[in-house]
Formats: structure tokens, sequence, C-alpha cells
């Protein structure tokens, strides 16, 4: 405890308590019986701190920090009067540290701006000067910004300011001796939009990479918290030092998790990763945790190559049909789902990625097939003011209402009778009206406030404008299926039909019936639903998310064998004569051109896990999918709070 042992939280109350079970610990270890002869207890306060461990740096802290840990060790034993010195003495040094590391930050940012000025005036070889391109000039005003901060942070830092928590700091004499041997963390599980504006922006600055594709592109879903927590806990790590880290199961599959994915495996060795599913035992809150233990690259180990370290299996585990946790090796160049960085990653036994990985080499990517992307249903901000009953429309309003089709009420094959009635305020061409006709008017009046502040309205729209219309229109072959469910179920919405998806639905807009019966029939087939369990994110009660990003990696059969083999099923299930399962799963072997008994193990994974019932409510196995939707409010973690 004296010399090893550290940690950070956010909140307090974790801090103190963390302090108490390591004081417990050594009571308990205390062989002494009478409690005048009990070794003291150490003080704690400069080993576990209160602070957000994703603030400050983790850069390499000046030589003055080497004198750091002595301070320390001598400060845990002390008592009274020097207690109090020994304190302030290693705030000092704190104190000293942290100026020291803005003194270099600004010596370097310094050196930049006279770099930027120095080729502003450089001269062409005609006499001219160069002067400052737009790229130059941003750069120059945003180190001319960053000095100015820096120079603010140095005053109220020699000024006596509080000195917020930082690793370069306060734990500086482990960053200068090259990091910690092992960092474990339960980070909180929370999205970045729902954190603080002041937090939003310490992970810009230090993790906007995480929230980018692998081509560099970004995308509307931003990676867990806990996808930063890790990366700062690799950073923290020596040369092969140890990560024990709790996440979310999704971050191994979802799109979010594909650049923390990338940095795990660029930057460590993963060694164990268990998926528990939905464990009734570890968590009380409606979760799906995992482990990783991964160990960073050793750089003295100079004779590991790449292939060797490709060559490495990983223990990996997951809940099989049965609830019970199976653990398989993996080798790590198979861990992904394909070669491309980022890639989600598979945790199941080999037969059943060997059956997954022949569907892939049988099929062609989504990209490269003549079906157009999957596209949100559409999204109101505020159901309350566009949805209701059709039982209880007024009269005045018919015009402008359309039915509405949820996720959890989708059917296969063939829409079902609406429950609800969407208003649309649009004209004969699908655009939002400018102007409200008084029905309209009157109906939305009591909603004006809270439409005006939905977060996905842009300043040019009008307030009672719908969001992500492009399953709205009536035209064409609309292939649609529900966003979560336990099996995929698509559904067809033929042209003129107007009903509209809304965005616990995702579609296809196809413009020839051929295509969209084929894929109708594809997704309803159980091949499908059995694949895309290995890339899908689970939700409660064995309910999966079929996200648009998630359907993109099925590859589909050649479509021109798919297209004579499918269509014909999926017209007649639309007229109302679905096939037998085993005649629609034989057809879709025969597009892909494999055998059954390629894909049983596939097959047969996905559908043990369909079999297990929900481990926090059994009753509920055949009701509609349970309200921890991507686009609801967040299953609480229990260790919210802790920040590592």
């Amino acid at each position: 405890l004296a010399r090893s042992i550290f940690g950070v939280d956010v909140a307090p109350l974790a801090v103190w308590l963390t302090e108490l079970r390591c004081w417990l610990a050594l009571v308990i270890d205390d062989d002494a019986t009478d409690a005048r002869t009990v070794t003291p207890l150490p003080n704690l306060d400069h080993h576990i701190r209160t602070g957000d461990a994703l603030a400050g740096t983790t850069t390499t802290p000046h030589t003055i920090a080497r004198g750091l840990a002595p301070l320390r060790a001598r400060y845990s034993t002390a008592t009274g009067t020097r207690k109090r010195t020994l304190g302030a003495r290693l705030d000092d040094a704190e104190r000293r540290i942290a100026i020291a590391a803005v003194d270099a930050r600004i010596t370097a940012r310094t050196h930049e701006r006279r770099e930027l000025v120095a080729t502003a005036r450089a001269r062409t070889l005609f006499g001219t000067r160069t002067g400052l391109a737009r790229d130059t000039a941003r750069a120059l005003a945003t180190c001319k910004d960053t000095l100015r901060t820096l120079h603010r942070t140095r005053r109220a830092l020699v000024t006596g300011h509080p000195l917020a928590f930082a690793f370069d700091t306060h734990f500086a004499d482990a960053m200068l001796d090259g990091g910690f041997d092992a960092v474990i963390a339960n980070p909180p599980w929370v999205r970045p939009h729902r954190t603080d504006a002041d937090t939003r922006a310490t992970l810009r600055t230090h993790f906007g990479h995480l929230s980018r594709t692998t081509d560099g592109a970004a995308f509307g879903t931003q990676p867990d918290l806990a996808a930063a927590f890790t990366v700062r806990a690799i950073a923290l790590l020596r040369p092969g030092g140890t990560i024990g880290v709790v996440l979310p199961a999704k971050l191994w599959r979802s799109l979010a998790g594909a650049q923390l994915r990338g940095h795990v495996l660029a930057t460590t060795t993963p060694l164990a990763i268990t998926d528990f599913g939905d464990d009734p035992h570890g968590f009380a809150a409606a979760v799906y945790p995992s482990t990783l233990v991964a160990r960073t690259h050793d750089t003295d180990a100079a004779t590991t190559t790449t292939a060797d370290a490709m060559a490495t299996h990983i223990d990996t585990a997951a809940r099989d049909g049965t609830g019970t946790l199976r653990h398989f090796p993996v080798p790590l160049a198979r861990l992904g789902a394909s070669p491309a960085r980022g890639a989600p990653w598979r945790l199941v036994p080999d037969a059943v990625r060997d059956a997954a990985d022949a569907i892939a080499d049988a099929g062609t990517p989504w990209h490269d097939a003549p079906i157009p992307l999957p596209q949100l249903g559409t999204k109101t901000g505020r159901n309350a003011a566009f949805l209701l009953d059709t039982d209880r429309i007024p009269h005045e309003l018919r015009p402008w209402t359309r039915p509405a089709l949820r996720g959890d009420a989708l059917a296969r094959w063939s829409p079902t009778t609406a429950h609800e009635h969407l208003v649309v305020p649009l004209d004969e061409a699908g655009r939002c009206l400018d102007r409200l006709p008084a029905p309209l008017a009157r109906h939305f009046a009591p909603h004006e406030r809270p439409l005006r502040d939905r977060a996905d309205l842009r300043p040019r729209d009008p307030w009672w404008a719908l969001f992500r219309t492009e399953l709205l229109a009536p035209g064409g072959w609309r292939v649609c299926w529900a966003d979560v469910a336990r099996s995929l179920r698509a559904t067809l919405l033929v042209p003129q039909h107007r009903t509209i998806p809304l965005n616990s639905c995702y579609g296809v807009r196809c413009t020839d019936p051929i295509d969209a019966h084929a894929l109708l029939a594809l997704l309803n087939a159980p091949l499908a639903t059995a694949w895309l369990s290995l890339a899908a994110e689970p939700a409660r009660g064995g309910y999966l998310r079929f996200l648009g990003f998630t359907l993109v990696a099925l590859p589909l059969p050649r479509w021109e064998r798919a297209r004579t083999l499918l269509a014909p099923l999926g017209a007649a299930a639309r007229r109302g004569a679905p096939p037998d399962a085993a005649l629609l799963h034989q057809a879709v072997l025969d597009a892909y051109g494999v055998s059954a008994r390629t894909v049983a193990p596939l097959i047969e994974w996905a559908a043990a896990a369909r079999r297990r019932p929900d481990v926090h409510d059994t009753a509920r196995i055949d009701q509609p999918p349970p309200p921890d939707h991507p686009r609801h409010t967040p299953a609480p973690h229990p260790a919210t709070g802790a920040h590592a």
C-alpha cells in the first residue's frame, strides 16, 4: 500500500470506501491481540485520489518527480505534526511538477508559433513574402489560443489555485518510471452525450479518435465512455504491463467499438476475453458485461514478430444455449470477423466461426450487391405530438395522418393493421410545410416549446419538422425490419402503401420488385438471423439489435441466383402463403451454394442462444422488446460513478 497500489475515482465516497477496504485488509492480517500493539494504519490519501481519470495527460513528467516516491512512503506512516509537514511537502512537490509540465508545453507551443511565423515571413524566389495560407493561419490562431490558456493555467498554479488531478502530476513517480505494471478498471458505461459539457470537451481533446470509423469518417453512434477509460488505462501501462477491465460486451461487436478494437490490437496482446452475457449473478442491473485482460507489447522482446503475435491463442469464453460459460481458445489472427482494422470480434467456438466464414466466402459484401443501404425509419423527437391512436383521430386531422409501423408490432412478410397513425406535416411532394394549415396549427400548438427544443432540429427547419424521412415516401418497394427482436423479422410495403416505418424500424427501398421479394425471403430465413447473431449487439431477454450497420455486415448470396431462388418464395409469402421453414432454409443454402452440414454449427449456436430463457424476466420471453432500446434511457450500471 505504501509503494505499489494507487487508485483514482471521481466519486469521493468511492475513494473513502476504497481506503476503508484497504485498511480492513491490513487489520484482518494483523495477528496482534492487544489493540495497543496493532500496526498503525497507513495514510492513503496520497495513494487513493479523488479525481477524473480521463483528465490531464499521461506524458513523462519532469525529473523532479524522482523525489516523490520516498516522500510519499514517509508520509504514509507519519502521524501528528510530521504528517502535516510531509503532506504540505507532497502538495508542494505535486504543484512544482504540474508547473514544470505546463512550462514544457509552453516551450513547445512557443517554438511551434515561431516556426509558423517564420514560414509566413519567408520570401519566395521572387522576393515576395509567402504569407499565411488558410491552414497555417488556422494553426497559428490555435497555437496562440493554446498559449494564452497555458499562461493562465500557470498563473493559477503559481498563485495556489486547486490542482486538478493528472496522472503525470499526482502519480508522477510511476509515470517517470515508465508507467504501472497493472491497471484494473471498472469504468462507467455511459454514452458521451449524457455527460456534462466539460467532460465532452475533454473527450474530444484526448479521445476524439474513438468517435470515428476506421476510414476516418465520423459516425453518429458515439462510443461508450468505457472505451475512453480503456485507452487511458493502456496508456498508463509500462511495456509488458497488464490491463484488466470490465466493459460492455457490445464494444466487441458494434460499429462504435471499431476504433477501440483496433487500438487494443495495435497496442496490446489480448490474453483473455469473457462475454458473460445476461448474467444475473454478477450484476443486478440489466447489463451485458465482459472482461478484457491484455498485455502491452514489450519493447525488450525484439524477437517477437507480427506473425508470432497473430499466432497467439486468446482464452475466450461465452455462454452457450444452456447458460453455461464455455471456454475456448481463439487464434488472435481469427478473432476479427474480417482482416479489416476494427472488425467485430467473434467470441465463439471454431466450428461456429468456420460456418460463419463459409457464408462470408460464398457471399458478396452488401456494398457490392445492387441493394441500397439500410435507412432508419422516421423519427419524431416527440411521439406525444405526432402519434395518435387510430380510433381517436380527430376528423379534421385525418387528411394529415398516415398509418405508423413500430418495430415491436412488425410482423413477418406483410404488415398488419396499424394501431397508431402519424401526423405528417408534408405537402403532396413530400416536403415539409412552410406554414401549418389551421387544423395542424391547433394540433401542434400545445407542443410548440418541446418541439423547438428537440436535439435533432436544425436552425433552418420548421419547428414541426419530422426527421429521418428517407422511408416516409410511399414510392418503391420498402423492405423493413424491427431493429430489436429475438430473430430478424422483415415485412414488405408495396408501392403506394401509406404506412410509415418509425425509427424502431430499418428499411431498404428497392426499385425492382424481384430484388425486394428476394431480400424479404433472405432476411426472414433462419440463416440470416444466425449469421447476424455474431455481429448484432445483445439486448435483454435474448433480443438482438438489428441496426442498419449490422445488416450491412451480412454477406449477400450471388444476387442473380438469389433472385431466381428466393424471389418466388418472398412473393408467395407476401400474398399470404409463407414457405415452410425447412423449404426457405434450403432455398437460402442453395442461393449461397453451401450445404446444411457446413452451417449446422452456426444455426445450432444461434438457436440455442434464443432458446435460453431470459434470466431476468422469464415471463416476458415472447413479449415486445424491452425498454433498453438504443434510443431510450439505458439501463443503469452498478459502477456508474467508478472512474478507475
